[in-house]
């Protein structure tokens, strides 16, 4: 079917069904042939931004993970002091109550009484309150760290994933798609593959912060572990029970 355009009024000019082949709309020929390469370039430099992006924040991590650990430790040395100070108490009480003992007992059933040990008398406390001599968690703490460092040693899967989506296929044009390629030899873009080798660092310091994240987690779960076979070693009701024994003793024996 023809086309018309009216250039005059009453005057119609035929024109062809084929286009014109004037090329002023088309863009340059060297635009075209750059087309792909700006592709090509545009997704290496996002590529590069979101590995920096991981890495920035594993360290950020790993940071906030040295703390919180700094922390613990100090958490503990101070519930080991605790738990020191406490023994000191529980030997003074100890003597305390052989002094009211001597103080207050009977003469005549001294000379059938048979003396206890501290031992036994503490072995017996426990057996009465049905607790065990060694902490619940002491067996659990050793299978459990084990299992930890066995998992340390093995690689990252995410991280190894994560590096072959990013860096083990790079990407080339063709057919109007993108196209992977296995290494950076097939890429003749100087600007690509260096962008391209330094998000490989950026991922190999990734994988670095991530190791030591894992190592500093796994210390965190010992010193917690150490800190409940502290908190479980440490029998302050049984002190104060104690005390409160020898005063009522005493003060039977001077008739406060």
């Amino acid at each position: 079917m023809p086309l018309f355009r009216t250039r005059l009024p009453g005057e119609v000019e035929f024109l062809d069904d084929e286009p014109s082949n004037d090329n002023s709309t088309s863009p340059p020929q060297d635009v075209q042939e750059n087309a792909p390469r700006a592709l090509l370039l545009h997704e290496a430099e996002k590529g590069l931004e979101a590995t920096k992006n991981i890495r920035d924040t594993a360290a950020q991590s790993h940071e906030v993970a040295v703390a919180t650990a700094s922390s613990l430790s100090a958490q503990t040395r101070q519930l080991e002091g605790i738990a020191d100070q406490l023994d000191e108490v529980d030997n003074t009480v100890d003597k305390a109550g052989q002094t009211v003992h001597k103080l207050t007992r009977n003469p005549l059933r001294a000379l059938v009484e048979k003396p206890f040990s501290r031992s036994k008398r503490r072995e017996k406390a426990v057996k009465l309150s049905g607790q065990s001599v060694l902490p619940s968690s002491s067996k659990r703490s050793q299978s459990s760290t084990g299992d930890q460092k066995e998992k340390a040693n093995k690689p990252s899967t995410w991280l190894s994933r994560r590096k072959e989506e990013l860096l083990g296929n790079s990407t080339k044009q063709g057919d109007g798609h993108l196209q992977t390629v296995d290494s950076y030899s097939d890429i003749k873009d100087d600007e690509v593959k260096q962008i391209l080798r330094k998000q490989d660092d950026y991922l190999d310091e990734t994988a670095q912060q991530l190791s030591e994240l894992q190592r500093v987690a796994l210390g965190m779960n010992e010193e917690i572990e150490k800190q409940a076979e502290i908190v479980d070693s440490i029998d302050a009701p049984e002190i104060t029970t104690k005390i409160r024994y020898n005063n009522q003793k005493l003060k039977r024996k001077l008739k406060l």
